[in-house]
């Protein structure tokens, strides 16, 4: 997958608010990802269900990569 160019940001607030959920907190979002192998700093990992496994499975792994949240 690639990533776009440039600096394009969101905050996990904006994110959560387009989603429906009002959260605190304002770290920027830099990507989201769904696989947490391919997890970059700043991306908000996104857990899903799988064909073997469940995303929230990946959740620790995708944090200590340095994804600043995860919704499941």
């Amino acid at each position: 997958m690639k990533r776009p160019l440039g600096e394009y940001t969101r905050t996990f607030n904006e994110v959560a608010h387009y989603l429906g959920q009002e959260v605190t907190g304002g770290q920027k979002i830099r990507g989201i990802c769904s696989n947490s192998n391919e997890i970059e700093v700043g991306d908000l990992f996104v857990a899903i269900p799988g064909g073997k496994n469940h995303g929230a499975k990946f959740i620790d792994d995708a944090i200590s990569k340095g994804a600043v949240a995860a919704v499941t």
